[in-house]
């Protein structure tokens, strides 16, 4: 009920939809310093690689699987071949002797990282029209789910420059990883197509989505035998300023776990 009242004022304002991005551009330009600030991790302002950021960011394994579970038109986009025509990608925190080598390992795809000029993401309008599709699958809001997902994963491919034919045949294959109608479970393949398309440029919704939803529940987390945890942290913990500062206020929530001391809104 309390959603449903908070969302309905909202309502009459509208949502963004298809093609109404939240970008910011100040002025992008090809030098130092003035570069989009993602681009500007992996190439300088003379085109040139910073080796730190395009060899150190390799691919996940899981993102190349799903990508090619149902051959998805974004996986080259999202991730480069290794020599031209294989994907290949590691579990984080796998074990050396499972690691494929750094040759047999895909970068971030220029897709991903974009070009000098490419507005930063304030809020895409295919992550807006998740949100709608979860809600009206939910109940609380009007509208179709069909309709906002169908409309969240073309825009999603849209912003790679994907051709329109590639869009309509994704959308409508004989697979439940992404064809609406065939899944059976509507909100787990709202929020695993959310992740597919926001892998990458929304690591902290992503977080977020999973800590509230459980959502992609295939993702291989930290392989490390000693690893602390079977699953993420659930939270991020106050900040030193902040026990500085309001020190009363922090010692009444109690002693706070990283992994099991769980935000009001995570319900799973």
């Amino acid at each position: 009920g309390y959603i449903t009242e908070k969302l309905a004022t909202t309502l009459s304002e509208g949502f963004l939809g298809a093609g109404e991005s939240a970008l910011v551009n100040p002025g992008y330009s090809q030098s130092t310093g003035k570069m989009n600030p993602f681009y500007a991790n992996f190439y300088a302002a003379d085109g040139s690689s910073v080796a730190d950021g395009i060899n150190y960011t390799q691919a996940g394994r899981d993102g190349i699987e799903f990508y090619q579970s149902y051959s998805d038109p974004r996986l080259p986009y999202f991730y480069a071949t290794y020599d031209g025509t294989n994907y290949g990608g590691n579990y984080f925190g796998d074990l050396v002797s499972n690691l494929l080598p750094p040759n047999e390992t895909s970068q971030l795809g220029q897709g991903m990282i974009g070009t000098f000029d490419r507005s930063a993401i304030i809020l895409s309008d295919f992550e807006s029209l998740f949100l709608q599709a979860e809600a009206a699958q939910k109940g609380f809001i009007p509208g179709t789910a069909k309709e906002f997902y169908d409309q969240a994963v073309t825009q999603s491919c849209i912003y790679f420059g994907i051709a329109d034919t590639e869009i309509s045949q994704l959308l409508v294959l004989e697979n439940a990883s992404v064809n609406f109608d065939l899944a059976p479970n509507k909100v787990k393949l709202i929020m695993t197509q959310k992740w597919a398309a926001m892998n990458g440029n929304s690591p902290m919704e992503i977080w977020t989505d999973y800590r509230r939803s459980g959502f992609p529940d295939f993702i291989h987390f930290a392989q490390d035998p000693n690893r602390k945890n079977n699953t993420p942290p659930v939270r991020l913990l106050y900040p030193q300023r902040e026990l500085n500062l309001n020190g009363d206020q922090v010692s009444a929530v109690g002693n706070i776990d990283l992994f099991t001391s769980k935000i009001f809104w995570q319900s799973r």
